[in-house]
């Protein structure tokens, strides 16, 4: 690289428009880099949009996982409670006493 440097301005001394062939050369570098940066910049803004779109996809397949879940739970404390009423009340009793001398403190 050092010694491409060199050469550039070698040669821009050596002319007598050297300055005009270093101003072209670097202008012609700043469009590569300018290039470059921007293909950049749309594949990075395409992984981003990839990875969100994956992210939203799976935040959804669990909050429906979790509906799903919450929805068994309920179905088996209500068959529990149409099987045992009486145990049933009494332990919601009970958490409901510990619940109260919890507050009351």
């Amino acid at each position: 690289m050092e010694s491409n440097r060199t050469n550039v301005v070698e040669e821009a001394n050596a002319t007598p428009s050297g300055t005009e062939t270093l101003k072209n050369k670097a202008q012609e570098t700043a469009a590569e880099v300018r290039d470059q940066a921007k293909k950049t910049r749309d594949q990075v803004r395409a992984q981003a949009e990839a990875l969100s779109d994956q992210a939203k996809e799976m935040t959804s397949e669990y909050y429906q996982h979790g509906l799903e879940k919450a929805a068994e739970w309920e179905e088996i404390l209500e068959n529990q409670i149409r099987e045992k009423p009486i145990q049933s009340l009494l332990v919601a009793g009970g958490i409901g006493l510990l619940l109260g001398l919890l507050w009351r403190r």
